[in-house]
């Protein structure tokens, strides 16, 4: 399901991504208050909420774990979110089927459920679907929550307001609104990945590549203003 799902993301994802973003919101939590059986390796674990939700509840929250820097995924879960009055906090339920999590006005998160959020296993398209059981670790009741800017992986994913709901090609094209010049060093402004050659959206070229997985990084070389020599 992981493989198949990325797929689709890419699929039916973004026009284009920008480190200026604005959809969502994001909550970080201490990655040490949750165990995962089997245990998966990542360093970070966030919530990106819409930034409508919850006056509007048909947009998913995005749970997701990265790297350390944030900048790299590990895994995800998209999460639908439905107020419950009998235990005065939001049921949250994962993707296809992939358990609960229960979640507090203020984004903590406990697992008064019998079935627990379960977290897709990366693997190839060819491999068996597998799953990781999120829970709390022992003696720990509720986990709470951080408001944080959201890290840039975040604008990898869908955003339904500023993308549209299809597109009709990959993202290889990485693009930039300004670029600025100071002795020996260069940085540059407004980096963003698009669908289409940066021209035809009146931005500038920093390259073209041949998969978006190449563009990501190529993207992440102009956020942070390191062209390769």
């Amino acid at each position: 399901m992981y493989a198949r799902f990325r797929l689709m993301l890419l699929a039916v994802g973004m026009v284009s991504v920008s480190i200026a973003g604005g959809y969502y919101r994001c909550y970080e939590y201490h990655a040490s208050d949750f165990v995962m059986k089997p245990p998966l390796p990542y360093k970070r674990m966030f919530i990106a909420a819409p930034n409508v939700w919850p006056k509007q509840e048909q947009r998913p929250l995005v749970m997701f774990f990265t790297d350390a820097s944030g900048r790299h995924e590990k895994m995800s879960q998209y999460l639908e979110c439905k107020w419950n009055s009998r235990k005065e906090r939001y049921r949250c339920g994962g993707e296809c089927d992939a358990g609960e999590v229960m979640m507090g006005k203020d984004m903590s998160l406990n697992f008064d459920t019998d079935y627990k959020l379960q977290v897709d296993i990366p693997v190839s398209i060819s491999q068996e679907e597998d799953r990781s059981e999120l829970d709390l670790k022992a003696g720990t009741a509720v986990a709470k929550a951080v408001s944080v800017v959201c890290p840039l992986y975040v604008e990898q994913l869908f955003d339904p307001v500023r993308d549209g709901e299809y597109k009709d090609g990959p993202l290889l094209h990485v693009c930039y609104v300004q670029k600025v010049r100071r002795a020996q060093t260069v940085s540059y402004g407004g980096c963003m990945m698009s669908m289409k050659p940066c021209a035809v959206v009146g931005k500038q070229h920093f390259g073209t590549y041949p998969n978006e997985d190449d563009t990501y990084a190529a993207f992440l070389r102009c956020v942070d203003s390191k062209p390769r020599k």
